[in-house]
């Protein structure tokens, strides 16, 4: 098997604001780690590949996270509406699940969740409202798992832009690259991306964002070259 890293050059220039929203990790199987203070915790997720976390900007506290199908809050009990989510995938998407805040809408993040190789590859979003549930967030059900599209990779990220929220995902088995915009108002696009050469990407992939917002690095595995 051989493994393959495609650059492409992205038109995201602009520099992200800093954060403490990545104060803490999520890390396989009943773990997290909190980097504000350096010491780990047990959580309610079993993570095989696809998780994610997110912290208040200001305090670095925990708020929530996901292993892509249930979502538990900070004192880990399960959200009452968070269950059954990201209901394309078995938990084995390689970057199945991925949570950004809303910009100009406090205490509301979106979680995008991407179906695993052996299921249809849907995307699909769900508002997370940290005003219910007495403040310790719920699921806005009018929007759970709302379906964007279907034929996707494992391959999905953030671009976080101050006022300006992106979602990355890649086609299956093509060369486009399809971004979706998230606001106050909701979710907008896509917008397609086309690398500028002849290559297709397969059903499973990873890609991440340089610090720079200057590139985008695709990672994936297949049996044959480009």
């Amino acid at each position: 098997m051989r493994y393959t890293l495609t650059l492409l050059c992205c038109l995201l220039c602009l520099h992200a604001c800093a954060q403490r929203q990545n104060n803490n990790w999520i890390l396989g199987k009943y773990t997290g780690l909190n980097f504000g203070s350096f010491f780990t915790y047990t959580t309610k997720a079993n993570i095989s590949e696809n998780g994610a976390i997110v912290s208040d900007a200001t305090s670095g506290n925990l708020l929530f996270y996901t292993d892509g199908q249930n979502v538990w809050d900070k004192n880990h009990d399960g959200m009452p509406n968070g269950y059954a989510m990201g209901q394309d995938n078995n938990g084995t998407s390689a970057q199945g699940a991925v949570i950004i805040p809303t910009a100009k809408k406090l205490n509301t993040y979106y979680l995008f969740t991407v179906g695993d190789k052996d299921h249809s590859g849907q995307l699909q979003y769900s508002e997370i409202d940290m005003a219910l549930n007495g403040g310790l967030g719920d699921v806005v059900v009018a929007t759970k798992n709302t379906i964007l599209g279907d034929g996707y990779t494992e391959a999905m990220t953030t671009v976080a832009l101050c006022d300006m929220m992106w979602v990355l995902a890649i086609k299956r088995y093509t060369n486009e690259i399809h971004a979706f915009h998230v606001t106050a108002k909701g979710v907008t696009g896509p917008v397609i991306s086309k690398l500028g050469y002849s290559i297709t990407i397969p059903n499973v992939a990873t890609m991440k964002i340089s610090p720079n917002k200057q590139y985008l690095s695709i990672a994936t595995h297949h049996t044959r070259s480009y």
